[in-house]
């Protein structure tokens, strides 16, 4: 096993939080587990075709490893743009991967989607 820490963010991370109960929580976790984000992985891993997912799993841990923040973007999403505005608002130092603009960023955004 890796010695680095992957953290992704998501309503999974509010279930011990007094906000857990809200019906913005259970609607998002809803979703997460909807036919439309099962679709959404399913359109990641034909974008990303054939990869060595051992490899790009090593990559992102080491990537996470050497870096206090990791950003996996897009450089067209809007979102991203704002979540990258607001860290270096904030003088957060950060790694940002454009998975649209680099090799294997798609094997990348289907790795991190399982």
């Amino acid at each position: 096993t890796s010695s680095s820490r992957r953290v992704v963010l998501t309503t999974a991370d509010l279930k011990n939080s007094p906000e857990a109960d809200t019906w913005q929580n259970k609607l998002t976790e809803f979703m997460a587990k909807g036919p439309i984000n099962q679709a959404k992985k399913w359109v990641a891993d034909q974008q990303a075709g054939s990869y060595d997912k051992a490899a790009v799993s090593a990559m992102i841990d080491k990537t996470i490893a050497e870096n206090k923040v990791v950003v996996f973007s897009f450089s067209t999403c809007p979102f991203c743009l704002k979540a990258k505005t607001e860290l270096q608002n904030r003088g957060v130092p950060f790694k940002a991967l454009e998975l649209d603009q680099i090799e294997d960023g798609m094997a990348i955004r289907a790795c991190l989607a399982e």
